[in-house]
């Protein structure tokens, strides 16, 4: 099923899933890399995943060599798995639909779910218990829409769009101006929010309307849990937004930039294809194509290695003056105040 080159007994009996760490006997489990094969030897398994490239000196279990253990696994897992809940066709009896909303037939509604006037919802998607779907939304093909989840007015879902449990799509950005008593006036957000397909959004999530145009998430887009993204924001294909990530307004983001949890980036600056801003990183300028930027305020990763190394030797290179400063004293009369 995985393509994998067996190392050992070809009919060991194979019962479950597990880490590594906690795997017993009957169970499959994967080494990703070296690190992880060396500790296949004090392994329970049964049987270990690994990379085809990876050596593992006396296994104690089967091997399963392969090109990508991760994958490789993954499918493995379905065999253990029970199958996801099917969700039939129709609108719960309780779900509130406008008149004017277009629910295709193999759509499901689930309870208590709202439907506002002239919201479209396409063909095979799922909306569950408690999810609001304001007025004027399209939702696409084979969306998955979970409990709580919130898309206000005029948002646009393509394909097979995953919104997990508490995701808000289409909340105002935070737009506010002074009047003359410098108090916060609110700019009205007149835009909208666009997914294209297989976006993913997580749990409790944002990603807020824009004031003009579109907040856009192109094809593929992932976004962990508890992330903001402000309006105006474009992330381009394949960028993946690890957990308490937030994005100001107006920055544009290029195809498949991996940011690091809770990094954040600063409002209207440009980053690159294939960078990489590493975790709790503040960016505060744009970022080129292909760079790794790591540190408050962020840097380029050798430079800031370079930078950190020299902030911790600052204890030792203070003593050392101090040294120099009183053997000064000792050959001039002077003090160290001097």
């Amino acid at each position: 099923m995985i393509g994998a080159e067996i190392l050992g007994d070809p009919e060991t009996n194979i019962t479950g899933v597990s880490a590594i760490k906690t795997a017993v006997s009957g169970d499959i489990t994967f080494a990703k890399n070296a690190k992880y094969a060396a500790m296949i030897a004090g392994c329970r398994a049964s049987a270990v995943v690994v990379d085809r490239k990876v050596v593992v000196p006396n296994p104690n279990c089967a091997l399963l060599r392969v090109d990508n253990p991760m994958t490789a696994l993954d499918k493995v897992a379905l065999l253990f798995t029970d199958a996801p809940p099917e969700y039939k066709p129709g609108i719960h009896p309780t779900a509130v639909i406008a008149e004017s909303a277009v629910v295709d037939k193999t759509a499901h509604i689930g309870a208590l779910s709202v439907v506002e006037e002239n919201a479209v919802i396409g063909a095979g998607t799922v909306v569950l218990s408690r999810a609001y779907i304001g007025h004027s939304v399209r939702v696409g093909c084979d969306c998955r829409i979970h409990p709580g989840c919130v898309v206000m007015e005029r948002c646009i879902l393509h394909n097979r769009v995953l919104l997990q449990p508490g995701a808000v799509i289409g909340g105002d950005g935070f737009g506010f101006s002074r009047d003359e008593q410098g108090r916060p006036v609110k700019i009205p957000q007149l835009g909208w929010v666009e997914l294209e397909d297989d976006v993913e959004v997580g749990s409790n999530s944002t990603v807020d309307r824009a004031r003009f145009g579109r907040t856009l998430l192109e094809k593929g887009v992932k976004l962990d849990n508890l992330v903001h993204v402000g309006h105006n924001v474009r992330l381009g294909q394949g960028c993946a937004l690890s957990g308490q990530v937030g994005i100001s307004g107006s920055v544009d983001v290029g195809k498949n930039v991996l940011f690091g949890g809770q990094a954040g980036v600063r409002d209207n600056i440009s980053i690159g294809d294939n960078a990489m801003i590493t975790a709790r990183t503040a960016v505060l300028h744009d970022v080129e194509a292909g760079a790794t930027f790591s540190g408050f305020p962020g840097l380029p990763k050798k430079q800031y290695i370079k930078l950190y190394v020299l902030h911790r030797k600052l204890p030792q290179l203070f003593d050392k003056v101090k040294r120099l400063e009183e053997r000064l004293a000792q050959f001039d009369g002077s003090t160290k105040d001097n």
